[in-house]
């Protein structure tokens, strides 16, 4: 099987756990190529692929646009491919229920959106940067952090990703097969 992995990433975390995905591919013998959204050429084959996995940050609720769009360009083709999406967000850091609830919508929103239904989905946890952030942000950030009870060191960046959560994600990737030529059934934006 060859696999695409297009991410897209505003501070690093969703390239790491793209990168990470692909080098589990790689490890079970699949062909896998790992890109940028942004740095697609601008007349790229996706049928080319037997799985495109996709993958993005939230930012303010919102997965990238850049992504979204990318993904309703090459819907149609990708209703006949096996398909993957995650999400990488600070609510999935939270295991309450109304942040389940957020992250259920926003991945909802996505899929309506771009009119794609993936076979698998998840949402990993990123990161809170706070060295990479402008000073406005940092403040606010900073706030939301300690309203939720972690760390406001804003001299380091903090990880919370899951990571036996992405290594679960990607055994269930390598473990997709080629699709049987029945089209999935889109989302109806």
């Amino acid at each position: 099987m060859n696999a695409l992995i297009v991410y897209a990433s505003r501070k690093g975390q969703t390239r790491k756990i793209a990168a990470r995905l692909g080098d589990m591919l790689e490890a079970a013998g699949h062909d896998v190529r790992v890109v940028d959204v942004l740095e697609l050429p601008a007349r790229f084959d996706v049928a080319a692929w037997d799985l495109v996995v996709v993958g993005s940050s939230v930012k303010f609720g919102r997965h990238s646009g850049a992504l979204e769009e990318f993904v309703r360009a090459h819907r149609d083709i990708l209703a006949h491919r096996r398909t993957a999406f995650f999400s990488v967000s600070g609510a999935a850091i939270s295991k309450t229920p109304e942040a389940e609830k957020d992250l259920a919508e926003q991945i909802e929103a996505f899929c309506r959106d771009t009119g794609c239904r993936p076979d698998r989905v998840a949402s990993f946890a990123g990161a809170v940067p706070y060295t990479r952030y402008d000073p406005i942000t940092r403040y606010v950030i900073k706030r939301m952090q300690k309203k939720a009870g972690r760390s406001t060191d804003t001299s380091r960046d903090h990880e919370y990703t899951d990571w036996a959560a992405v290594e679960e994600f990607g055994r269930e990737l390598a473990g997709l097969h080629r699709p049987t030529g029945k089209p999935l059934a889109p989302v109806t934006p």
